[in-house]
């Protein structure tokens, strides 16, 4: 705060009175406005995700070079999806080689009786090691019926 107290009496000084005023009013909108499109931007990525999403969960199991990682790589490369029906809730589960330092939401695709599994990576902050994640999925399923379960892919 004293930072700031400062920066407006020597922008005073240059400026005049008046045009100190508006300068710090134009300033404090602009720092207002920037702050209200974060947050709204994360408004925009919560309220994206299906409804019938109960929850998405990443177990983080191992990074490059740790021992386990190979053997993990390999459930990996298996690419299977393990799907259990308990009652009225799917819960799917599978393992996926991420970013080490990126940050990811899950979201679901409902096509008739088609799920496509979707993990975003929301973060920009990417660095060059990779990790093997748990990716689990709860999903609503209120007709109790099988459904086909796919990862999606990009390719």
């Amino acid at each position: 705060m004293p930072f700031i107290v400062a920066f407006r009496k020597k922008l005073c000084c240059y400026m005049g009175t008046n045009y100190c005023n508006i300068a710090c009013v134009f300033v404090g909108i602009l720092v207002f406005l920037s702050c209200n499109s974060i947050s709204s931007e994360k408004r925009q990525k919560n309220e994206s995700s299906n409804n019938k999403l109960l929850g998405f969960k990443l177990s983080y199991l191992a990074e490059l070079g740790d021992e386990k990682y190979d053997q993990l790589q390999k459930k990996v490369k298996k690419n299977s999806v393990e799907t259990k029906y308990i009652n009225d809730i799917i819960y799917v589960f599978y393992f996926e080689e991420l970013n080490a330092c990126g940050q990811y939401n899950g979201n679901i695709e409902i096509n008739a009786d088609t799920i496509r599994l979707k993990v975003n990576l929301t973060s920009y902050e990417v660095c060059t090691s990779t990790s093997i994640s748990k990716v689990t999925f709860l999903i609503d399923n209120p007709d109790e019926k099988n459904k086909i379960i796919l990862k999606y892919s990009k390719n």
